[in-house]
């Protein structure tokens, strides 16, 4: 059995999230990422 998500879902997911973290594009979103690469990641133990 093989599950498929479109683009679309992926992206209004994305978008929520996002807003939630109050980041505005995906320049900011990769920016954080690289200056800390462990940024929005939770332990199982959270």
């Amino acid at each position: 059995m093989e599950l498929f998500i479109s683009a679309k879902t992926v992206q209004y997911h994305l978008t929520h999230i996002c807003a939630e973290l109050g980041i505005r594009s995906g320049s900011e979103l990769a920016a954080r990422f690289r200056e800390d690469p462990s940024w929005g990641i939770v332990s199982a133990q959270d």
